[in-house]
């Protein structure tokens, strides 16, 4: 770890999200990142080592400096939500019931007719 990719002094972060995963957290820190807002993760190792443990540990805190909290919170706010949307529909080619989300039939490749917007 160079000095330049040492947090600032802990006195000056901010938890902007706690994440059960390092996975997740890394998604998160990715988007920062290209936002040009640097951040770091906390409990990262332990989380790596001890994933069976889950979120048990309080999970994996993703921490910006203070001068950047409020765009990396705004910026996470908005985000895609992960839920799915729309509905479940159903395949014109081969019948078979696809779940919401999906816009390819599993069964047949067959492409979903009413692209949601």
């Amino acid at each position: 770890m160079t000095d330049g990719d040492r947090p600032p002094d802990d006195r000056t972060m901010e938890t902007v999200g706690v994440y059960p995963s390092i996975t997740e957290a890394s998604i998160v820190r990715g988007r920062l990142d290209q936002a040009g807002i640097r951040s770091w993760m906390q409990e990262e190792l332990t989380a790596g080592q001890l994933f069976q443990v889950g979120t048990a540990l309080g999970g994996v805190k993703l921490q910006v400096a203070d001068s950047d909290l409020q765009r990396a919170r705004e910026l996470i706010a908005n985000e895609p939500s992960k839920e799915t949307t729309g509905a479940a529909w159903t395949c014109p080619r081969c019948g078979s019931d696809v779940d919401a989300g999906f816009e390819i039939c599993w069964s047949c490749q067959a492409t979903r007719v009413d692209q949601p917007d």
